[in-house]
């Protein structure tokens, strides 16, 4: 490890990483404190995408035992937990693998609490060159566009899956189900100009990025799914229930009784999860509900912590936990078996999670404000976001309906943002065919 003189922003860095050199990045946009503290800039010198549930499962074995990895798992992973979750057994579509991991080599790293940056693995070249480009200007080129952005559901589609929800309520069959609606849209140029637009319209708790030659996620979550301290063991998670637009009172979001009883619900499920693997008595709620500020709306949060049974690996730690209980429902698994049957589409990477993977620390997001780009640089291709809400038995379907819009702010930005640098039009057409809504989605 090297310590860098350095005084900059993630952001900064990523402005001037050269087109050409591979990126994997894990971002917070500010010193949020608390578990939201580490960004990494990274070289991959190992990509491994697996589209089977043993291959994925393996893969994550694997990382929890050695090297530092940047992952994503997408929510269809959970079949391979437990089958009965997801009986449709559909993979995502687009291409989407189940699991990607990128084990990162050279590797730069802030530590938002002290302001250093430090240098890790064979990343001295690297280093230098990145100084040489911030000192000189050299800004990375490339600029994007992103046309076409709708909805996939017809008017009035959504509104009615939140009926259903809430009448499952009513009958008992369900306490709450996190309900999604999916946006599509066509993007051409290059996928790092997008990401960058991203960071900058959410300067994400838990930002993430990770790319292929055939797909990239970029990942703005403000919700943190685990974090493992892998020596002590100590292990804690931090669901959202409840939101506001930022322009909206935050003390309104505050004093609603059914944002408190969805968040309350959740807090259950999650120590019941993470009991699952921890010391048995270890599990406690450190933080029933408070208020988190992001830039585009207002959250309620709680956290769980606990204290890992001794041996607990990373597919141990899946197996309780995974997907998040905040994007899936209670009881857990018969809120996913609803959610699969609304919900026309596959999830992919959306609610699955993103993040570390080390020997030292594991810390994942909830892969939610994700954008999924399939396609490369040059081709261009599909973006697709998701944004859910909560369901209770008191959920009103137009408000679930403007609060899924409230969670899409940050796409709308992304994508005037990336489309105000004027990229060429020729390889992106003004009104491209819709793709088909579940289009290699089996079942």
């Amino acid at each position: 490890m090297t310590e860098l003189d350095w005084k900059c922003t993630p952001e900064d860095v990523l402005a001037h990483w050269p087109d050409s050199l591979p990126l994997a990045a894990l971002v917070t946009g500010a010193g949020h404190g608390g578990h939201a503290r580490l960004s990494m800039l990274a070289v991959p010198e190992e990509t491994v995408e697996c589209r089977t549930h043993e291959d994925a499962l393996a893969a994550l074995a694997r990382a929890g035992t050695g090297g530092t990895w940047c992952v994503a798992a997408s929510y269809e992973l959970a079949r391979a937990f437990e089958p009965k979750s997801l009986p449709r057994a559909r993979m995502p579509d687009d291409g989407w693998p189940l699991a990607t991991l990128v084990r990162c080599g050279a590797r730069l790293e802030l530590d938002h609490a002290s302001g250093r940056w430090t240098a890790h693995g064979d990343a001295g070249a690297l280093a230098a060159e990145l100084g040489g480009r911030m000192r000189e200007g050299t800004l990375a080129a490339g600029t994007a566009r992103i046309e076409g952005l709708e909805p996939d559901l017809a008017p009035g589609a959504y509104e009615r899956m939140v009926d259903e929800s809430v009448r499952l309520v009513h009958a008992g069959d369900i306490f709450q189900a996190n309900v999604a609606q999916r946006f599509s849209a066509r993007w051409s140029g290059s996928r790092r100009t997008i990401m960058r637009a991203a960071f900058a319209a959410a300067r994400p708790r838990y930002g993430a990025w990770i790319e292929t030659p055939t797909h990239a996620l970029a990942s703005m979550s403000p919700e943190l799914f685990l974090d493992v301290d892998r020596g002590s063991g100590r292990v804690a998670t931090r669901p959202i229930k409840g939101t506001r637009a930022a322009h909206e009172p935050a003390s309104e979001l505050m004093a609603s009784a059914k944002d408190a009883a969805e968040l309350h619900m959740i807090v259950d499920l999650m120590r019941n999860d993470l009991g699952r693997a921890c010391v048995p008595g270890s599990v406690r709620v450190a933080s029933a509900r408070e208020l988190e500020r992001h830039e585009t709306v207002h959250h309620a949060a709680a956290e769980v912590r606990g204290t890992l049974r001794p041996g607990t690996g990373l597919v141990d730690l899946l197996r309780a936990t995974f997907p998040p209980g905040s994007v899936t429902g209670a009881p857990k698994v018969r809120a996913m078996q609803v959610i699969d049957g609304l919900e026309p589409c596959a999830r992919g990477p959306y609610c699955g999670a993103v993040g570390l993977v080390s020997p030292v620390r594991i810390a994942l997001n909830v892969a939610i404000r994700t954008i999924a780009l399939a396609g490369g640089d040059g081709r261009g291709g599909a973006l697709r976001y998701l944004a859910g809400c909560g369901i209770v038995a008191d959920s009103d379907p137009r408000h679930e309906h403007e609060e899924s819009l409230h969670k899409s702010a940050v796409l709308v930005r992304t994508a005037l943002a990336v489309n105000a640098t004027g990229a060429p039009r020729a390889s992106a057409p003004s009104a491209p065919p819709a793709p088909p809504p579940c289009a290699g989605a089996p079942g």
